[in-house]
């Protein structure tokens, strides 16, 4: 089962690339990666696709955190920047719609959401999604707090303008929908354990090359050095 906090000590024993620490660390932000990918991409395609290159990369980055807020930070952003990455191409159908029968009014809220410039929605999913504060929210976008709000509220307008006395209750209702954005815990956790099992064993077998690389570099120069000296007695 996930973890329902990581910590500092948690991220350093990742860094170290002990397998049970990576999966900890990689289970407990995995859930934050779909509801973003999806949520903004708006797409369940484009998101699944979003998904795995954020989490292929992330393990890369593993020795580079310190802390828990720097790994939150990178997977925030990051996602956000495949998302900007794959804006704008078809991805089939919208996870913020659940059923056929989803009110008019929500339906045509999440269309004009889908209209706004990406980092306008980014600003809004971050906020009513995510429920981060403008300072977060600026963190992850990676931008000043004044352009965060600035985005937040031109969203904020066009979406009022559109939704009317629906706002509020299509904010409540999308922030539902976007808290289960994820796969079930079953399937997320052995996608994880995959992709960290197969990176671990990856990088085992690129230690042993480069050693046996070394080795015979060693071979070879002290070979080369001892023709070389047996030359020059000549």
């Amino acid at each position: 089962m996930p973890a329902s906090e990581i910590t500092d000590d948690d991220v350093l024993a990742a860094a170290g690339y002990h397998r049970d620490a990576v999966e900890k660390v990689i289970h407990f932000y995995y859930p934050l990666v779909c509801r973003v990918a999806f949520g903004v991409s708006g797409s369940l395609s484009l998101g699944t696709t979003i998904v795995g290159t954020v989490v292929g990369r992330s393990l890369h980055m593993l020795k580079n955190w310190s802390t828990a807020i720097e790994a939150k930070n990178w997977f925030f952003h990051h996602t956000l920047l495949e998302c900007r990455r794959l804006d704008g191409r078809d991805g089939g159908d919208d996870p913020l719609f659940t059923r056929a029968d989803d009110a008019p009014a929500y339906r045509a809220f999440i269309i004009a959401l889908r209209k706004l410039p990406i980092q306008q929605r980014e600003a809004f999913l971050l906020t009513h999604g995510e429920k981060l504060d403008p300072r977060q929210t600026a963190v992850a976008m990676d931008c000043s707090m004044t352009a965060a709000a600035n985005h937040l509220a031109a969203a904020q307008n066009d979406l009022t303008a559109i939704a009317g006395d629906q706002y509020h209750p299509s904010i409540t209702r999308m922030g539902i929908i976007y808290a289960a954005l994820q796969p079930g815990e079953a399937a997320f956790i052995g996608d994880v354990s995959q992709r960290v099992g197969g990176f671990i064993r990856r990088r085992r077998w690129r230690k042993i090359i480069n050693a046996v690389l070394l080795t015979v570099a060693a071979v070879l120069i002290g070979w080369i050095a001892w023709r070389l000296s047996k030359i020059s007695e000549v």
